[in-house]
């Protein structure tokens, strides 16, 4: 479009210049007349600057022109003005036009997919611009420069574009299987790709390190989180289609996976730790102040997202589920990750569970503190509404939703 514009002004400069040079020649000669469509034409291709398309204009110009001679009185502009009828237009019609849309062309607007859809699947912009903290340093950053080079080549993965991160991010604590010994499933290992689902800020990423610390085998995710990957969750970047990960990380309903874990969560704290994610970019951060209200457009997607991930993997799913308790999960940790590893197959080392027991790693447990109450009375009438709906269903997965109170 810009290119096509630049073209015909620039061919009708060469057209005005061309008139202006006869015109000139006219005035040293009266007896001449009028700039012909001839003379404009053999002028132009005379000084080489004639395309097909300027030759088409010419024509059009002298077609649609007024071409009677100019008499004293009259002055010579008026020799080229178009009368005003319906369907000619005056001479600033020789410029662009604006576009005109087509009707067969679909408005950008309806083609814009739902908020809840597209709210969190890349990396917060955030990521790196709000990297406010001290760089690490010099010993430590070089130290990660090799270690980078070393896992990058052990795992077969691209981790150069780490460089950025590795300066203000440490790396994620394995107390229970260094970075050393993680590893991808094995060719033939696995052939099924099954999904870490969850509502976001329900633990997910805090299941993906407890999974990786007890297993060794690396998870993976739908979104290609850079921040993530450089801190250690190297099996961030695996293609989606690929089983060589022990679960993928998703908050959307869809993926058409061959199992699902699906984790859930009181969606009175759901809902704030959602909104904390948003406000702060962070995987770990929480609000620094205390009194926080969620505005209703913002919960509006909220519960669209929240109804959407249950009807897919819960009223809808067509492969097997095991429903996890972000509350159990805290309370006894032990017997939901046996649960767990059993759903997935995996051989349970005894030494490494302990381990992780006696650790009881909270590095991707969002910082909690005590807050007031953030719903407003409308919001409150749906989460509440929403428990009370489903609490035959709840009861039947094993989910103990009469534990759900906001405190």
């Amino acid at each position: 479009m810009l290119r096509s514009r630049r073209r015909k002004l620039i061919i009708l400069v060469l057209f005005c210049g061309t008139v202006v040079f006869l015109t000139r020649q006219r005035h040293r000669a009266p007896e001449a007349g009028p700039a012909s469509r001839e003379d404009v034409l053999s002028v132009a291709k005379e000084r080489s600057v004639l395309s097909a398309e300027a030759s088409l204009i010419i024509e059009d110009i002298f077609l649609h022109a007024k071409t009677t001679p100019p008499t004293a009185k009259t002055t010579p502009p008026k020799a080229y003005t178009t009368p005003p009828t319906a369907k000619t237009t005056p001479p600033k019609a020789y410029t662009m036009p604006p576009r005109v849309k087509s009707k067969t062309e679909p408005e950008s607007v309806k083609t814009t997919p739902p908020t809840m859809i597209t709210s969190k699947a890349t990396t917060p912009p955030s990521a790196v611009t709000k990297l406010s903290l001290k760089p690490l340093p010099n010993n430590v950053i070089q130290e990660r420069s090799a270690f980078f080079i070393k896992m990058q080549g052990k795992l077969g993965i691209r981790l150069s574009e780490c460089s950025v991160y590795s300066r203000y991010k440490p790396l994620t604590e394995r107390h229970c299987t260094q970075y050393e010994d993680m590893r991808f499933h094995d060719d033939g290992e696995s052939d099924k790709r099954v999904a870490l689902a969850s509502y976001p800020g329900s633990g997910n990423t805090w299941m993906r390190l407890l999974l990786e610390e007890v297993t060794g085998i690396l998870t993976g995710s739908v979104y290609d989180d850079k921040t993530l990957k450089c801190t250690g969750f190297f099996g961030e970047s695996e293609p989606t289609t690929s089983t060589r990960t022990l679960v993928i990380k998703t908050h959307e309903g869809n993926g058409n996976f061959d199992a699902v874990v699906l984790l859930f969560r009181n969606p009175w704290h759901a809902f704030l730790s959602y909104y904390r994610w948003m406000a702060t970019g962070s995987h770990t951060k929480g609000l620094t102040r205390k009194s926080v209200r969620i505005p209703d457009k913002l919960f509006a997607t909220y519960k669209s997202r929240w109804e959407w991930i249950w009807e897919y993997y819960v009223e809808n799913s067509t492969v097997p589920v095991y429903f996890l308790q972000y509350e159990k999960l805290k309370v006894n940790l032990e017997s939901e990750l046996r649960g767990v590893l059993k759903f997935l197959n995996q051989t349970i080392n005894e030494e490494k569970l302990k381990c992780i027991l006696n650790q009881q790693n909270d590095q991707y447990k969002r910082s909690s503190m005590e807050s007031d109450f953030p719903y407003t009375d409308t919001q409150k009438l749906y989460i509440q509404g929403w428990i009370d709906s489903h609490k035959r269903d709840l009861a039947k997965l094993n989910i103990d939703w009469q534990s759900w109170t906001w405190n």
